[in-house]
């Protein structure tokens, strides 16, 4: 579900050129920004390209021709950020933390991935993020892949004691995985990568009290950061949108083109689910909606589907073919949906319980704890 979330952007290609200058004496200076020297094995001509954000935080890509196996990229930076090295050909590609200063790569394309990156600092507290949480992660990847694989027999058997006791391991790396972060980030206050990581990790399902904790335990110049601005914008988000407050109405056309308004749906519990018919995790959390709904629908529950689609045919032969038989809206402005936009939604899906009031009661109720809640609430 999480996953590396950006919106509309545009890119510009650019292509550096040397940051060197000399002092009116003639003496070389060093250079003030960042100098890439990178060496790629088994690529003696070609481009590479990096993908980064300019001071505005608008996507740029540089790009570097490859001579005799070697590249240099220039360019400067006002605080680490973590940046894309690619190949276009080879359709590889490596992450890593840039900041100013002399950096150097070494890769080979067939394994560009595993690129060794000397240099920065940033890339160093990177590694040791990679180190502690990568063995976690390739445990989660495995019991997943257990579940996945299984065939329509053993899918009967996972119901039982054995796939129960699957998911409870699951649920302990997980929660593994949080704490290794969290304490990762709280050892690393003055580190950018920290305030990545926070954004990597927390802001999807965003705890306003565990945000707000976080956020002002950064050091005041990571808090500055690209990252830190990010953060700070959706815990100001989750502070409007905690258990609580009163849910922003909106207005948006449904599938017939007449418009449709949140608080016309006052007197109801409303379950405000954003999704798309292009995002897998919601078309698999689907069947769990359309079994909640057939259940409380007769008890003064409803369901409200914000699409965050361009493709209004893509939109509906979804909601058919998913038997979405509740209210479906969308302003088919895609990942620019105003509604999205007012909810702060970081990722699909993303989905907002509210009372009969139009309050906040609950956030992210996917598969089974969703039913679970209206249990308690529409007995």
């Amino acid at each position: 579900m999480k996953n590396d979330f950006s919106l509309l952007c545009f890119l510009v290609m650019v292509i550096f050129t040397s940051c060197h200058s000399t002092s009116p004496k003639g003496v070389a200076t060093v250079p003030k920004g960042y100098r890439i020297n990178g060496e790629i094995r088994d690529i003696n001509s070609g481009w590479v390209f990096m993908k980064h954000a300019d001071e505005g935080g608008n996507a740029v890509v540089d790009s570097a021709e490859i001579k005799n196996h070697r590249f240099v990229l220039n360019g400067e930076k006002s605080t680490a950020e973590q940046v894309t090295l690619f190949l276009k050909k080879k359709g590889a590609s490596v992450k890593f933390f840039l900041e100013n200063g002399d950096i150097k790569i070494v890769a080979s394309a067939d394994s560009f991935y595993n690129a060794k990156i000397t240099g920065s600092a940033s890339q160093d507290t990177y590694q040791d993020y990679l180190d502690r949480i990568s063995p976690i992660e390739m445990k989660i990847e495995t019991l997943n892949k257990a579940l996945s694989d299984a065939t329509p027999v053993d899918n009967a058997i996972s119901q039982t004691s054995m796939g129960d006791s699957l998911r409870h391991k699951l649920a302990e790396l997980d929660s593994l995985k949080s704490s290794t972060i969290a304490k990762f980030i709280s050892d690393n206050p003055s580190s950018v990568v920290t305030a990545r990581l926070i954004v990597s990790n927390f802001l999807w399902n965003p705890d306003a009290e565990q945000l707000n904790s976080m956020f002002y335990s950064l050091d005041p110049t990571v808090q500055r950061s690209q990252y830190g601005k990010i953060i700070k914008e959706h815990l100001d988000i989750a502070k409007r949108l905690a258990i609580g407050s009163t849910a922003p109405d909106f207005s948006q056309p449904d599938m017939e083109g007449n418009l449709f308004t949140l608080s016309s749906l006052r007197g109801k519990f409303v379950l405000v689910n954003f999704w798309a018919s292009w995002c897998g995790p919601c078309r698999k959390d689907n069947p769990h909606l359309v079994k909640a709904y057939q259940q409380f629908k007769n008890k003064g529950f409803t369901i409200i589907g914000v699409s965050l689609d361009h493709n209004k045919q893509a939109w509906i032969n979804a909601v058919k073919k998913d038997h979405l038989d509740w209210t479906q809206v969308s302003d088919l402005q895609g990942l620019s949906n105003k509604a999205m936009q007012d909810y702060g939604v970081w990722a699909t899906p993303t989905c907002y319980l509210l009372d009969k009031e139009g309050t906040i009661i609950g956030r992210n109720l996917f598969g089974d704890k969703l039913e679970k809640k209206l249990s308690e609430l529409l007995p």
